[in-house]
């Protein structure tokens, strides 16, 4: 087995006499007309590239100071990290919080991978290695409303030839809960102090703040945590009594978790209630807040020496004091770590609680896609789902046909086998002057027992990426969707209407260049009497619920499905893109369609755009909003630039459809949440009143439990009955490796 590496070893002083591989490289804010204004100028708004740096390699260091006039500017100004062509940044977190210490403070402090330095702590260095194999990208915005931030930065990397295959990539999630769940004024008036601070009972972790919430692989490296303790007292004031608790490839409702701990100091490997400054290598209280504990804390923990390992989860929690602070983490991790969504960083007045925290931010390690969290909770699902039903088998063969022995499934209503399909999934809806069309996604001639997707290794053209199924007659819904017959070139077979190159066997790695595992139709529409089929060109099939793609485009049909042209030289987005799969709908004018995007895998946060409804809107690029958030009055806003795209629904969505249900005059999104094709998430629903939101907490649709290997969840609008109480959709389940037709109700008080 060979030993070469193309990193080198780390760097500590016993290995710096060890010859290395690599190229020392910098970026910096130098002047580059050769004077001194050595900075960059944000005013208001303004993004800027600090590094975008292709093929393999390692940030070593970064260095920045600020200077601005406007109050808390470290919480306001923002730092965004991109590894590997990812949609969705790995890191993204206010500029003081991810040097550190919280509450938009400086503080001077010394550890072994972050410091803040003279003069008065404003001098921010993090000596963390982020390794990169295909590109990276860093940048700072400014959220300040009045003030330019005069930015100064180095950024120290190095080039490598290639990446060693074990290096896992940096990641942060910033959390920050405003109101706390302490108790509030009133209540803790009413308890002793030591009722308040030493009795009660915690089994379960109920009500912890949670500092990071990961799925993958990887490493949790450390922690800050800022705490502002608004509790006014002569009597013991001491916050800290909380214990740590930290699920490591656990269920989060299981008790106890791995890794339980003694109180809020011990884990900052402190003892006895500290009031002093503390800095330390691996652990530290920059902040230790005012007399008797009041007023702003901060404490970081690093798990540099004693990194906690995680294969498939972690949550690391703490308690809000004694059985109830705040926090945020970092971590090295392996594609792929689950994004938890952001908000704008700006600083919100504190509510009255025991302890409030202001923020938190934790650490990881790999390709992963940690994120942030922090965004004002979402209001919860407005209705109950109830009588969740499995209608009736949508492709396949049926009871009577001569393929159903050798089926793990054989109830389909449409005895999709005497079309040459026997396995698919995926199955998004089209609508389109009373015909409905249904897209599966990789699709075989036989499914063995036992084989799910992989169809028993079959190759073309037993192999389809997709096909595309015509329902002349969708009225008739309720007891299954009738597939009479597929888009075929001979009038027996289903054929493939988007091309692909089916180098399975070449693609093995995600290195490997020029690779087309298949095209993956992600939805279905129809504007002006052409059809449409959004799909994604999958480059490499990676970890369960995740995979890279090449582009994501459309084909379209101007003769109601009969032949089809892929629009690629027109219409195209790149690897990077948040829409590689997307879920299409109307805006209420009708004058707009709109493109709800997530990145390729499972795993990405949903970012939304538009374009005219038309078919040359659809395949205009120039044409393209992008969603970036409200106006004063509450009004959706709009840029040109797809890069000002922000989330409107919180990581992690899998595959996705958005519809409007008038009936219950709600906006509703279904998708698979979290998982992989094991089954190892649910598929479920939100609500919102608006297309953009804000949409609300999420319902479960569908449980893996009853329906091991579930995904898909496609509605459209025209499947609904009981006035919209009832909605329809098509689900797909790994193993028989077939799509199913499902019905569910919501009930409430607002219906």
């Amino acid at each position: 087995m060979s030993t070469e590496r193309h990193t080198g070893p780390g760097t500590s002083l016993r290995e710096l006499a060890r010859a290395r591989p690599g190229r020392r490289r910098r970026t910096s804010s130098w002047d580059r007309s050769g004077g001194n204004d050595d900075r960059l100028h944000l005013r208001p708004g303004d993004t800027a590239s600090l590094l975008d740096a292709s093929g393999a390699g390692i940030v070593t260091h970064i260095w920045v100071t600020t200077m601005c006039d406007e109050p808390d500017h470290l919480r306001k100004v923002v730092l965004r990290m991109w590894w590997d062509g990812e949609a969705t940044p790995s890191v993204e977190v206010p500029l003081g919080d991810f040097f550190g210490v919280g509450h938009a403070q400086t503080r001077p402090f010394s550890s072994v991978s972050l410091a803040m330095s003279a003069e008065d702590g404003k001098a921010l260095n993090c000596f963390f290695a982020m390794p990169f194999a295909r590109g990276a990208r860093v940048e700072v915005t400014s959220e300040c409303t009045e003030h330019e931030v005069l930015f100064y930065y180095y950024i120290d990397y190095e080039e490598h030839d290639r990446l060693d295959d074990d290096l896992l990539r940096f990641h942060t999630q910033w959390r920050r809960q405003n109101p706390c769940d302490g108790l509030p004024p009133d209540e803790a008036a009413a308890l002793s102090n030591e009722e308040l601070q030493l009795q009660g009972q915690n089994i379960g972790g109920a009500g912890n703040y949670v500092i990071l919430d990961a799925r993958g692989r990887g490493h949790y490296v450390g922690c800050n945590l800022s705490i502002t303790n608004l509790r006014q007292t002569e009597q013991w004031n001491w916050y800290g009594e909380g214990d740590d608790m930290i699920w490591i490839d656990q269920d989060p409702n299981e008790w106890p978790p791995r890794l339980h701990g003694t109180g809020t100091e011990d884990y900052f490997n402190t003892a006895w209630c500290p009031t002093q400054i503390v800095s330390a290598p691996y652990h530290g209280i920059p902040l230790p807040g005012g007399p008797n504990w009041s007023g702003q804390i901060s404490l970081y923990r690093l798990h540099i020496e004693d990194p906690v390992l995680f294969e498939r989860s972690i949550r690391v929690t703490i308690e809000h004091g004694h059985a109830g602070v705040a926090a945020g983490g970092r971590a090295l991790a392996d594609r792929p770590v689950r994004r938890v969504g952001g908000p704008p960083m700006t600083r919100h007045s504190l509510s009255l609680a025991l302890l409030c925290a202001v923020g938190s931010l934790a650490l990881v390690a790999g390709p992963a896609q940690a994120s942030m969290a922090g965004r004002p909770a979402a209001p919860g699902f407005p209705f109950t789902v109830s009588k969740v039903t499995q209608v009736a088998q949508l492709n396949g063969p049926s009871p009577s046909s001569s393929a159903a022995p050798y089926a793990p499934a054989a109830h389909s209503i449409n005895d999709t086998t005497r079309w040459g399909i026997c396995g698919g999934d995926l199955g998004s809806l089209t609508y389109a002057q009373g015909t409905a069309y249904i897209a599966l996604g990789d699709n075989y001639t036989s499914c063995p027992p036992g084989t799910g997707g992989p169809g028993g290794g079959l190759t073309p053209p037993d192999w389809r990426s997709n096909a595309l199924g015509v329902i002349p007659n969708p009225a008739d819904f309720a007891h299954g969707l009738h597939i009479t017959r597929w888009i075929s070139k001979d009038g027996r077979h289903a054929a493939e209407v988007i091309p692909s190159q089916h180098n399975a066997g070449d693609c093995e790695s995600a290195e490997t260049p020029g690779c087309e595992v298949t095209t993956i139709p992600t939805y279905g529409f129809a504007t002006q009497g052409r059809l449409f089929l959004a799909f994604m060109s999958v480059h490499h099939w990676g970890a369960p619920g995740a995979w890279d793609v090449n582009y994501s485009s459309f084909a379209m049909s101007a003769d109601k499905g009969k032949t089809w042209t892929v629009e690629t030289s027109k219409i195209k987005w790149d690897a990077r893109s948040n829409f590689a799969q997307v879920a299409v709908t109307p805006d209420p004018s009708g004058a707009y369609l709109l493109f709800y995007g997530i990145p390729g895998g499972r795993f990405g946060a949903v970012k939304l755009m538009r374009t005219p409804n038309t078919w040359q809107g659809v395949l205009n690029a120039h044409d393209y909003q992008y969603y970036t958030g409200t106006s004063a009055r509450g009004q959706p806003q709009w840029n040109g630039s797809a890069d000002r795209a922000t989330v409107v629904a919180d990581a992690p969505v899998g595959e996705l459809s958005v519809i409007y249900d008038p009936g219950v005059k709600q906006w509703l999104m279904t998708y698979l949440q979290g998982g992989g094709a094991s089954g190892s998430g649910n598929l479920v629903i939100r609500a919102a009143p608006h297309y953009w939101g804000p949409w609300s907490s999420a319902a479960t649709l569908a449980d893996q439990n009853k329906f091991p290997g579930l995904y898909g969840a496609f509605m459209n609008p025209h499947f609904l009955s009981d006035g919209g109480r009832t909605i329809y959709f098509v689900m797909s389940q790994w193993d028989p490796y077939c799509v199913f037709w499902m019905r569910a109700s919501l009930s409430g008080k607002h219906l």
